[in-house]
């Protein structure tokens, strides 16, 4: 009688067979060869390269899937979308700059002051609070005055600075406004960056206002022609300039010219409308510009 095999005997038989079970799994997996691969003949030594589907299978190596093509209306879509965003960056044609020479150091004196600002109510508390022989109305008085003193050099530098426009730029005009127009980067005293946008610019005087050379005038606006005067008829509404901030796109305010049916005048040319400039909500109105610096494409504000 034949001894039972050992342990060791049987794992060295199912490891000899694995690689025929493999290789019987892939050929079962393989499809059907056509008729026509009967009519040749086949030589039993050739050197043609086997098939790769038989090859990943020999080795084991999964076969992996072909990468899609991109479809010819799929790629159309993505060239139009493409183009789509290149003509609407196009409408906002930029004739001119200006950069403010003094623009970093205002900026680091706001960042400056609104820091001794917040150090200065921070640590108030702690020195109301620390212990010592000080009486409370003497910590109460140096609170206050440092206090103040803080405000006020903060107030003071947002006064000076705030109008100062660090950037600026000069659009042309387009299809919908038939003006330049003019983006004027400013920062308020909480270091916002806030960007004021003025589509007319006739609406631009020198201003009395100290630290400032520009302002919005709110003077009445040019008569305007009216086509249609009946009672239901809508008078028109211009945006003469509007500011947002430039970080959340959120609108501060803006100045509106607004036509009213009590102020129509006919002419010999038909009906006029004389209107006012309304401001909504806390536009920017006074900018600090070194005219000097400004070259022969800013000719358009005089």
């Amino acid at each position: 009688m034949l001894a039972p095999a050992s342990s060791s005997a049987r794992r060295l038989a199912v490891r000899a067979a694995a690689p025929a079970v493999r290789a019987f799994s892939c050929a079962s997996s393989l499809r059907t060869p056509s008729a026509s691969a009967f009519a040749a003949p086949t030589l039993r030594h050739s050197h043609a390269p086997a098939p790769a589907r038989s090859l990943l299978c020999a080795v084991g190596v999964p076969a992996r899937p072909r990468t899609p093509v991109l479809s010819g209306a799929r790629a159309q879509s993505t060239d139009a979308s493409s183009s789509g965003s290149a003509s609407s960056a196009s409408e906002r044609q930029v004739v001119a700059t200006y950069t403010a020479p003094m623009a970093r150091m205002f900026r680091r004196l706001k960042l400056f002051s609104l820091t001794t600002l917040s150090l200065s109510i921070g640590l108030t508390p702690a020195l109301l609070l620390a212990p010592g022989t000080m009486p409370l109305s003497a910590r109460l008085g140096v609170s206050g005055a440092v206090l103040a003193t803080s405000a006020s050099a903060t107030g003071l530098i947002a006064f000076v600075g705030g109008p100062y426009a660090s950037h600026m730029q000069l659009l042309a005009p387009t299809a919908t406004r038939k003006s330049h127009a003019i983006e004027l980067d400013t920062y308020s005293w909480r270091m916002q960056p806030l960007r004021t946008t003025i589509f007319d610019p006739s609406v631009i005087r020198p201003t009395e206002r100290p630290f400032a050379t520009w302002e919005v005038s709110l003077a009445a606006p040019a008569s305007v022609p009216i086509a249609d005067a009946s009672e239901g008829a809508a008078l028109p509404e211009r945006i003469l300039a509007e500011t947002r901030n430039l970080k959340t796109g959120a609108l501060l305010g803006r100045f509106v010219a607004r036509y009213s049916r009590d102020a129509l005048t006919r002419t010999e040319q038909g009906w006029k409308a004389d209107g006012v400039i309304v401001q909504e909500g806390q536009p920017l109105r006074h900018f600090q510009v070194h005219e000097e610096l400004l070259d022969e494409a800013w000719q358009v504000l005089e």
